[in-house]
């Protein structure tokens, strides 16, 4: 009978000793715990997005971007978000893949050409093609 106590008391010690060590361990962890953050990951949220594969426009649409590139596009609620992901709030806005004036006409000084490509660029214009009547290489200057 002495030995089973011997026992009984040792297992109370260890239990009594592994409970301050667990103890101890929460109590050094910060209070605070920081998400860590998701390297190169931006989340826009909250703008209708026109995909422009021919599909209707998604409302209140999320996408995530990791280092330069769409990764995950869709409804709000139905793309997972990777967790400490910088996000931007949209709403009220409509984003859409640029457009490309395929036939373009373009000015034949570098001020109005700048500010001829400037005026494209705000209505979305991402991209043009001159039709070939440009006078030397200004284009590419």
């Amino acid at each position: 009978m002495r030995r089973v106590q011997v026992e009984s008391r040792q297992l109370t010690f260890i239990a009594v000793l592994i409970s301050i060590g667990l103890f101890l361990a929460a109590c050094s962890t910060p209070a605070t715990l920081e998400t860590p953050q998701a390297d190169g990951v931006t989340v826009f949220e909250g703008a209708r997005l026109i995909v422009g594969d021919g599909s209707g426009p998604i409302e209140d649409a999320v996408f995530v971007v990791q280092n330069g590139q769409f990764t995950a596009v869709g409804p709000s609620g139905q793309v997972d978000v990777p967790a400490g992901a910088q996000r931007v709030d949209l709403t009220g806005k409509t984003v859409m893949p640029a457009i490309i004036d395929a036939h373009k006409h373009v000015a034949g000084t570098r001020e109005a050409l700048v500010d001829q490509l400037q005026r494209m660029a705000y209505y979305g214009v991402g991209g043009v093609m001159s039709l070939g009547t440009d006078d030397g290489d200004l284009a590419f200057q």
